[in-house]
């Protein structure tokens, strides 16, 4: 039968905030001056910094459907065939640009992304994903990214400065390629303190593979488990991502006819300085995935040359480390390890001439997590002195 196309979000500088009591399926999201036609060769964005979509339902499903070709072919259906919409590859892709801000909830039920999107780069650009179910991809046999764009927007098409090609834009507005393309000289969320979220009561799940390639640190957190996702996430300055599965953290391990292992890109990995917190209240299973790894600015060379610390735990239980206990048992603030929170608020605050008392009134103001991560440094210090005694 046809493909059923959900509607359409057409914006510039705008936003739309969409509320339902059930579904809200998503067709596609795009600014109309991508389009063109045979009389028209111009590409440019009118997207502003503000420009957001907000989608909320409270018992069904979102679904963003990105069903570009099913949209083009259905609209070139109603045109007489010389003022037909014309998208040479990889034009097609600009239909696939969202604005800078994406805040989706599902309070009962999922979220699922069934093709890809990239949106538009913006400092005030913000992603959020909140599902009482799974925030998950499709299962269309296609790879499956969602992209907070870091490419320099002054750089893409816009009004004063039109394009009659997509093709230099494409090179910008991918998960992965040329870091002089998607990545602007400072990065676009320099200075920002806010995070990605990605929240799901049950889990977070790659049914086709799923990639969140997201310049900003990142809240991911499953009640459930967290299968075949990948996230890429990039911290212009220090920051904490965590990673968090009430379950399982797992890539699966496919194999071809022969019983050949496939190559898979999936990873979870951080670039720039901080530290990145991956847990699981079961197992931790990489399968034939590239891994958990730390990046520095090997990638992104306009990020501070200090990578990322990583800590991966898992085997958490339903109730996850017990973090307070152990800080009754360690007081971080106790003069044994003085010189280690001295050190560790010296590079969370990026002042190399923190004083203890000053370092002590900071780390008492940290949220829990970063908290935590020194609370494993007094662990993983306790351990090196016990096998050194």
């Amino acid at each position: 039968g046809e493909t059923s196309i959900g509607p359409v979000l057409v914006l510039g500088d705008a936003r739309f905030n969409l509320k339902a009591g059930d579904k809200i399926e998503v067709g596609a999201a795009l600014n109309p001056t991508v389009i063109s036609n045979a009389k028209s060769r111009d590409y440019f964005f009118t997207y502003s910094p503000q420009s957001g979509i907000n989608l909320k339902t409270l018992s069904g499903d979102v679904v963003l459907q990105n069903d570009i070709n099913s949209l083009v072919s259905k609209i070139n259906g109603l045109r007489a065939p010389a003022d037909s919409l014309l998208f040479p590859v990889p034009s097609l892709e600009a239909l696939s640009v969202y604005p800078a801000a994406l805040d989706a909830t599902s309070v009962q039920g999922n979220i699922e992304i069934q093709r890809s999107l990239v949106m538009f780069p913006s400092s005030d650009g913000r992603f959020r994903m909140v599902a009482g179910g799974n925030v998950q991809s499709g299962a269309l046999d296609s790879f499956v990214s969602v992209t907070m764009s870091d490419a320099d927007p002054l750089l893409l098409p816009s009004v004063n400065t039109p394009s009659t090609t997509w093709t230099e834009a494409s090179k910008s507005l991918q998960p992965f390629g040329n870091p002089s393309y998607i990545h602007a000289q400072t990065p676009v969320h320099k200075g920002d303190t806010s995070q990605a979220l990605v929240y799901a009561g049950g889990s977070i799940k790659g049914i086709d593979p799923l990639l969140f390639a997201l310049p900003v640190s990142v809240d991911a957190q499953a009640g459930n488990d967290i299968v075949d996702t990948s996230f890429t996430v990039q911290h212009p300055d220090y920051a904490l991502s965590t990673i968090a599965a009430g379950g399982d953290i797992k890539f699966n391990t496919p194999r071809n006819t022969f019983g050949n292992l496939i190559n898979s890109s999936g990873q979870i990995s951080v670039a720039g300085p901080g530290q990145l917190l991956v847990t699981a209240g079961k197992n931790v299973d990489l399968g034939a995935s590239i891994g958990i790894f730390s990046t520095g600015n090997t990638v992104n060379s306009a990020l501070a040359g200090q990578g990322a610390s990583v800590s991966v735990m898992g085997g958490l239980g339903v109730n996850g480390a017990q973090f307070d206990a152990f800080a009754q048992k360690y007081d971080p603030l106790s003069k044994p390890y003085n010189d280690l929170l001295t050190s560790y608020m010296q590079t969370v605050t990026g002042d190399p001439t923190l004083t203890y008392t000053a370092a002590s009134a900071s780390y008492q103001a940290l949220p829990a997590p970063q908290k935590n991560i020194f609370l494993l440094n007094i662990l993983f210090s306790e351990i090196r002195q016990s096998a050194s005694a």
